[in-house]
């Protein structure tokens, strides 16, 4: 049992069916991190036996290497990753929809720093993306504001790939810039807030104005 040719998509792969989570206790259980259907490809790779459909592995070293098998069989077939996903986990299969075949696929394309369109063959020995923390703080989580204002200026197409170290630049300049409008139009102390340097001169100039208006009504 050797290296994995292609760690990148079996990791990938792997995170989006939940091996190892409380959500994905069958795969998890069978050993068979790229939830592969029990039948005659799993066999001829190992398998023991199966559970709830899912092929069942003497241990996780030959799940993985069932699961690469599997790639590397769609590599030599001229697949792309999209067309893989589509084979892999049918919008047709049960529990399964369009949708969530297309999440599965922009999520192993993104994982890998690809588009769908790419090759499943030009993707040996990629590795993948660390998946970000659970719960953690991301500025390109596209679930907040602020990640999916990120995302659609660092990566226009919303095909992944490499982004130009300009347009992160420029972001980050962004992002500074409007940290400083904020502290510099904080609002007054009646809010609780210490205004800023702006906001400190246009407080004196009202002081000065209404002791002007003041005195000339005396």
């Amino acid at each position: 049992m050797g290296t994995p040719a292609f760690p990148g998509i079996d990791s990938a792969i792997s995170k989006f069916e939940g091996f190892g989570t409380p959500g994905a206790p069958t795969i998890t259980n069978a050993n068979n991190p790229g939830a592969l259907q029990a039948g005659s490809f799993a066999n001829a790779n190992g398998a023991t036996g199966a559970l709830n459909g899912f092929a069942v592995f003497p241990d996780v070293a030959t799940g993985t290497a069932a699961e690469d098998a599997l790639v590397q069989s769609y590599a030599n077939q001229g697949y792309t990753v999209d067309q893989m996903i589509n084979a892999w986990a049918p919008a047709t299969a049960p529990g399964n929809s369009p949708e969530s075949t297309t999440n599965y696929v922009n999520s192993v394309a993104n994982s890998l720093g690809a588009s769908p369109s790419t090759p499943i063959s030009s993707l040996a020995g990629v590795p993948s993306s660390p998946a970000p923390t659970p719960g953690g703080f991301s500025i390109t989580n596209p679930s907040t504001w602020l990640g999916a204002a990120a995302n659609a200026y660092l990566n226009p197409t919303g095909q992944g790939g490499a982004v130009s170290w300009s347009r992160v630049g420029a972001f980050i300049l962004g992002l500074i810039m409007i940290a400083a409008g904020l502290y510099l139009f904080k609002p007054p102390a009646a809010l609780s807030l210490s205004p800023g340097p702006i906001g400190r001169g246009v407080n004196r100039g009202a002081r000065a104005a209404g002791r002007a208006a003041a005195a000339a009504a005396i």
